[in-house]
């Protein structure tokens, strides 16, 4: 039972963060008399189609340094800038698009400068709200430092992408190959939508983006024989 609701939360959180503005998830417009809708058994409902569409990056950017929402002036002025960026017609993905804004990507360098296979043309239209990042606990905003196990292994696969470029196709990236993403990921604005099924014992993250999908057991049953 801890398993199943700690997977549930977990997808509820990924869910609320992406697809709620900012004024909803601080209770602004949200109905007091809303309450979340359940599943027969008892759990909460994550069924359906969702959209992660937010220019809210992941970690605060330095210029938001101290700073969990922005003010109404600070809005429109981010909002300004970023109508600036987009006039351009590059296509920009994920945070790159308030980094872009705020100078962070200064000069912003094109996606792909050379075959010009990407535009905005591509992108949906990006909500931007008063958040200055996704990410709430660490207070600051940002991503806490890797643990030295994980800081070993990424260092260890980008020594082998650098030693064994073009080897074999087993040598490039899973991302590169079109194999998967990670799911769910953050990368906004583009093949960005999510479908999410549920039963009583799974939830099941179906992704637009390679058509990738998840399979989140909830509980501590093993998995099934292939």
């Amino acid at each position: 039972m801890q398993l199943r609701t700690l997977a549930v939360a977990l997808v509820a959180g990924f869910i609320w963060s992406v697809a709620f503005p900012a004024d909803a998830q601080y209770g602004e417009t949200q109905s007091e008399s809303w309450t979340v809708p359940r599943t027969a058994d008892g759990q909460p409902d994550l069924r359906g189609i969702w959209a992660n569409n937010v220019a809210t990056p992941l970690e605060r950017p330095v210029a938001f340094e101290g700073k969990d929402v922005l003010t109404d002036e600070e809005l429109a002025e981010l909002e300004q800038r970023i109508a600036e960026v987009l006039d351009g017609g590059d296509a920009i993905f994920g945070d790159g698009l308030v980094a872009a804004a705020l100078g962070e990507d200064s000069p912003f360098l094109s996606f792909d400068e050379t075959t010009g296979n990407y535009g905005q043309v591509w992108l949906v239209e990006r909500d931007i709200d008063n958040r200055t990042s996704l990410i709430t606990h660490p207070a600051n905003g940002r991503l806490p430092a890797l643990a030295s196990a994980a800081a070993e292994r990424l260092a260890e696969l980008a020594g082998h992408v650098a030693a064994h470029p073009a080897d074999s196709w087993e040598d490039r990236l899973l991302s590169e190959r079109c194999v998967t993403f990670g799911m769910p990921n953050l990368f906004a604005g583009y093949n960005s939508y999510y479908q999410i099924f549920q039963t009583t014992d799974h939830v099941v993250i179906l992704h637009e983006l390679i058509h990738d999908a998840r399979i989140i057991p909830l509980t501590d049953a093993p998995p099934l024989d292939d």
